[in-house]
């Protein structure tokens, strides 16, 4: 567990706005390899062009902390008394999995290096 680092509000908006930069970067690199899906129904099949479907989240634990208190205030995410932690949904990147999971792991591994604990979840819908 990484010791807890009392961090400025304007340090943190620092470090999340750099975060959420390297998770658009990642996006832009993977957008380049997404390969279109194409479902097969009973009525006919269509061409999902951003590929597989699924959902990302971060997860912040500690659900406290001034990285919770700014995310708060800024309105991302909630508390998740389920998963015992701060629950960021990534809502943005329509439906591709591998655009969501991009973002999630990018922006988990720059808020985990500016000393957050952050972790990145996903799964196929």
């Amino acid at each position: 567990m990484k010791i807890a680092v009392k961090k400025t509000a304007r340090e943190v908006a620092r470090d999340w706005n750099i975060a959420h930069l390297a998770g658009l970067e990642a996006v832009a690199r993977v957008r380049e390899t997404i390969k279109p899906m194409v479902v097969v129904g009973r009525e006919g099949s269509y061409i999902v062009p951003d590929g597989v479907c699924g959902f990302a989240w971060l997860e912040i634990r500690p659900a406290r902390g001034s990285l919770v208190t700014f995310l708060k205030k800024s309105g991302i995410g909630r508390v998740s008394p389920y998963h015992r932690c701060y629950w960021v949904n990534i809502s943005d990147f329509r439906q591709s999995l591998a655009m969501k999971e991009a973002y999630a792991h990018a922006v988990a591994n720059a808020l985990s290096n500016a000393g957050y604990e952050v972790c990145a979840g996903s799964r196929i819908d």
